[in-house]
């Protein structure tokens, strides 16, 4: 929201063509919101705010103000050259960073924390139910890929960059038309 706030002036600027708005919108607020974004454990409630949020920012990016509305289809239809869900940029980023974390060497801190997740434990009462492992998971399973073969061509990263150009492509159906 500061960054926003910090660039309203060329938001709300009616010479500015749109298509530099969204740039800077993508290289301003984008940026500092998907900071780190491949660590997240996203859920459908998380995922859901997550929309919302981007809508909002996006409306504001583009000087869409009340009453003057727009339905989500159509801003996703404005900005659709330029701009994708952020839960599809969250999951692609997600999936190439696990490729990252399976070739790193084995005495690594982040390598050595993966492992120890994967450790069989007996869990207490109540807690975070959506893991990242568990998340991943199924990342890798809408690519039809298991865990294991996953970590094996994640070694190639020839061909692990071509799971996260499939990753990629593979975008959500339609945007949601609800407000």
């Amino acid at each position: 929201m500061n960054a926003m706030r910090k660039l309203e002036h060329i938001f709300t600027n009616n010479r500015t063509r749109k298509r530099l708005k969204i740039r800077i919108f993508k290289a301003c607020v984008e940026s500092i919101f998907l900071y780190n974004s491949e660590l997240w454990t996203v859920n459908k409630t998380t995922a859901n705010k997550i929309h919302s949020f981007h809508r909002r920012m996006l409306r504001k990016a583009i000087n869409i103000k009340w009453p003057r509305k727009i339905s989500n289809e159509q801003l996703y239809n404005k900005t659709k050259h330029h701009q994708q869900k952020w839960s599809n940029i969250i999951k692609t980023r997600r999936i190439r960073w696990y490729g990252h974390l399976q070739r790193l060497p084995e005495k690594t801190p982040a390598k050595i924390s993966l492992q120890e997740a994967r450790r069989t434990i007996k869990r207490s009462r109540g807690g975070q139910v959506t893991t990242w492992l568990s998340t991943i998971e199924k990342d890798l399973i809408e690519l039809d890929l298991s865990v294991e073969d996953a970590s094996h061509l994640a070694h190639d990263r020839r061909e692990w960059r071509k799971v996260v150009r499939i990753s990629r492509a593979l975008r959500s159906p339609e945007p949601d038309a609800s407000q």
